[in-house]
């Protein structure tokens, strides 16, 4: 996406969402509470909600020249115009049911034995939920400052002078790469134990008769 496109779409679903909030926000408190509580002058709201159908235009000139489905684009289409949608997938089943009901996620902080007390406080897995986010936003932080090197200092972004040496990046990301990565489903959830190394060698020669490789599933 060119960078004059890129920077309407953002201003259009900033206002998209924004006015929507607004609007949203009067039809359930009422015109009274939005004026003479929360300051919005009479016919502010209304004045507003007006301009959707102007910002929608905008919206649908951008989708055909881009080819996203629905109004806005989504969060999974643009991983796949940057190459990322496997990633994409592998967050968003982390993070989506971290702040939306699922019953999978209920269901694997239950923790005990047949017939015996269940607890939902295991210390263990919480400390394993938090490693992973943490491993997580080191990812997601490093990875988008290399990506938007160039825009940087265009944003008035500070960073050290010698951070995006190539030295110096390739001696941090070797030994970011080192500590290893925290996986988002334990294999304790699936009652597994660590296989003996005799099982985990039987087990990579089979991949690698398949031609899988050895990879990361992290």
């Amino acid at each position: 996406m060119s960078s004059s496109d890129a920077n309407s779409l953002l201003l259009a679903m900033g206002r998209w969402d924004a006015i929507r909030s607004l609007v949203a926000q009067r039809d359930y408190v009422g015109d009274r509470v939005m004026s003479l509580d929360l300051w919005y002058p009479p016919g502010f709201v209304d004045a507003q909600a007006g301009t959707l159908v102007q910002i929608r235009d905008e919206l649908r000139q951008l989708r055909t020249a881009w080819g996203w489905q629905g109004t806005l684009p989504s969060t999974a289409w643009v991983a796949n115009e940057v190459g990322l949608r496997d990633e994409y997938e592998y967050l968003h089943s982390a993070t989506s049911r971290a702040v939306h009901f699922s019953a999978g996620e209920v269901l694997r902080r239950c923790w005990g034995a047949p017939g015996g007390i269940l607890v939902t406080e295991k210390p263990e897995f919480r400390d394993h939920i938090a490693e992973f986010a943490y491993d997580q936003l080191w990812r997601q932080h490093l990875g988008t400052l290399v990506e938007a090197a160039e825009l940087l200092e265009e944003a008035s972004v500070a960073v050290p002078g010698s951070f995006f040496s190539e030295d110096d990046r390739v001696e941090l990301t070797r030994e970011l790469q080192a500590l290893g990565k925290v996986p988002l489903v334990h294999a304790h959830e699936w009652n597994l134990q660590p296989p003996p190394l005799g099982t985990r060698l039987a087990w990579a020669a089979v991949l690698l008769s398949h031609g899988d490789g050895i990879s990361d599933p992290t």
